[in-house]
């Protein structure tokens, strides 16, 4: 479940339910970069899982997050995380985790909004708040997450959104 941290997305097949990915890296570092992939440009409504559930870590604190929008069509976006693996939901479904998935959730954060945006040309960098971070938990452990919509942006390609969480 989820994909492991290192791994590269290679591909994704056409019925929406198939992702091949790369072996995992053996990386240290205290960076973890996930590009959320989506199928089609269409609208969101809020609340809407955006991408796929995935890896993170692993961490045993938070301190920062970064959301790059290349097509400049969101201004916040919730990250949800869990320390376990959990049932996502498909790209553009309301993302409604079951009472079970929510036991393990260890948390959520809101990247950008208002004086968290920075629009640079064609692209926009949001932030995490001082206020929510750093995220600090028993170890470390691999986190496991889910990007869900706060607004309703359309996107145009399948690739305008990375996602960078630094941590220890």
């Amino acid at each position: 479940p989820g994909i492991p941290y290192g791994a590269t997305i290679v591909s994704i097949v056409a019925s929406k339910d198939t992702m091949v990915i790369s072996a995992a890296a053996t990386a240290t570092d205290t960076l973890a970069s996930v590009s959320i992939a989506y199928f089609q440009s269409h609208a969101y409504a809020a609340g809407d899982a955006l991408g796929f559930p995935f890896s993170l870590g692993p961490f045993s604190q938070i301190d920062k997050i970064v959301c790059v929008d290349d097509a400049k069509v969101i201004t916040s976006v919730d990250l949800v995380l869990f320390d376990y693996t959990f049932t996502g939901a498909l790209d553009s479904a309301a993302f409604a985790p079951s009472d079970a998935d929510a036991e393990y959730m260890s948390g959520y954060i809101t990247i950008g909004g208002t004086g968290l945006n920075k629009a640079l040309g064609n692209n926009t960098i949001m932030v995490t708040p001082t206020t929510m971070l750093p995220m600090v938990f028993e170890g470390r452990k691999t986190l496991y997450g889910q990007l869900v919509v706060v607004g309703t942006p359309t996107f145009t390609a399948l690739t305008n959104l990375t996602l960078k969480v630094y941590g220890k």
